[in-house]
């Protein structure tokens, strides 16, 4: 990381257009205040602090990181507006010493957008200049990494040629480092509260593009490494919530995008889930994962017809289950995220999948290009 300081002093000076007067001000504070406020006093079990100098104990952070990492949630403490008061709240609560890491990253990034963004409104995306880290602006908690929106762009760099192995592998580097390890797989987490469910949930979705993207690093970049990184990735699919984002269904098993919600099903997020898995199982040649795509596919076509929108011939819903009584349609980005998922595994599946894509796809042009992470921010989690 660079030296918070100079951190702070470069998210000033280089921002376009400026951040409000006020927010510019507390920043330009925090830079002068950061070198003394780095200097923690004696680590206390218990305490940031003391959670901190545990992970440097343990060799998994150094002694500069957590320098760095305590001044920036101090920082936060001299931010004015309470989104930063809730985002301090959050590192509170959430800090153990897996987690350190991930939300010394996640603050950073913040930080860095935030001055140059400034009230930008609810479902702002952008990322710092040279960051693989998309954050967005999240009603009333402020700027958060977004898992989602971050594996969609280590995706379209992973095919794009033109993105060289070196960069590739940088952008891949920053987002594992903003994985939390664990017994069932790498969690890459939203931490921010969304539909019942505290910061530290996680989604089907966001673990099975992260996890395509990365088995594309490893082809990309010859080295097998990175494929390991996509299983561990991938892992929590094969879980159910808590710790897993899949519950089983007739016929197979539901990737969810929304774990806390059991009984809602979002076409767009069973079908890319579906499609990272594939990915991951064909570069991989891993046959577990191969397994757990089949189970996805064969629940996947069991449900279809449920998102059908009974309103509109040829139009999807956005969800179904009890827990989606009641929505409706899905809007036009995510009606053709959905039909560019089908015609996907119309291409890799054939079959029922082309049926599909035919019937859903009649007013979604053959050009329209979408990916997970891609399609318009709105004003939700995903």
């Amino acid at each position: 990381m660079a030296a918070l300081p100079s951190l702070m002093w470069t998210m000033v000076t280089r921002s376009q257009p400026a951040a409000p007067r006020s927010l510019r001000a507390a920043i330009v504070l925090v830079a002068v205040l950061a070198a003394t406020l780095s200097a923690a006093a004696p680590a206390r079990a218990g305490t940031i602090s003391g959670q901190l100098q545990a992970a440097v104990n343990v060799g998994t952070m150094t002694a500069q990181e957590r320098s760095e990492t305590l001044a920036a949630y101090r920082a936060l403490g001299k931010m004015p507006g309470s989104d930063w008061q809730v985002m301090r709240a959050t590192v509170r609560r959430l800090a153990s010493r897996d987690r350190l890491q991930a939300l010394a990253l996640s603050v950073h990034s913040s930080l860095t957008v935030a001055a140059r963004r400034g009230d930008a409104p609810v479902g702002t995306r952008d990322r710092a200049r040279g960051s693989a880290i998309v954050v967005q602006r999240m009603a009333g908690s402020g700027w958060w990494f977004h898992p989602l929106a971050s594996a969609g762009q280590l995706n379209a760099l992973a095919q794009d040629r033109k993105t060289s192995v070196a960069t590739l592998t940088e952008a891949a580097t920053q987002l594992v480092r903003l994985g939390v390890p664990g017994s069932r797989g790498t969690r890459f987490e939203y931490l921010f509260a969304w539909y019942g469910a505290g910061p530290g949930w996680i989604s089907s979705m966001p673990q099975a593009t992260l996890a395509s993207a990365l088995a594309r690093v490893s082809e990309r970049a010859k080295d097998p490494a990175w494929v390991d990184k996509a299983l561990a990735a991938a892992e929590p699919l094969h879980w159910a919530p808590p710790s897993g984002t899949s519950v089983p269904g007739a016929g197979g098993v539901d990737p969810l995008l929304y774990p806390q919600k059991r009984q809602y099903l979002v076409a767009n997020a069973e079908i890319w889930s579906l499609i990272g898995m594939d990915e991951l199982a064909r570069i991989s040649q891993d046959a577990r994962t191969g397994r757990l795509a089949d189970r996805i596919a064969s629940r996947v076509l069991r449900i279809m017809p449920g998102w059908a929108d009974p309103n509109r011939a040829g139009w999807t819903l956005y969800a179904q289950g009890a827990q989606a009584a009641g929505e409706g349609a899905a809007s036009t980005s995510y009606h053709q995220l959905t039909v560019q998922g089908l015609r996907r595994l119309c291409r890799s599946r054939e079959g029922a999948w082309c049926t599909w894509a035919e019937r859903f796809g009649r007013d979604v042009p053959a050009s329209i290009s979408v990916a997970p992470g891609r399609a318009p921010a709105l004003s939700g989690a995903q």
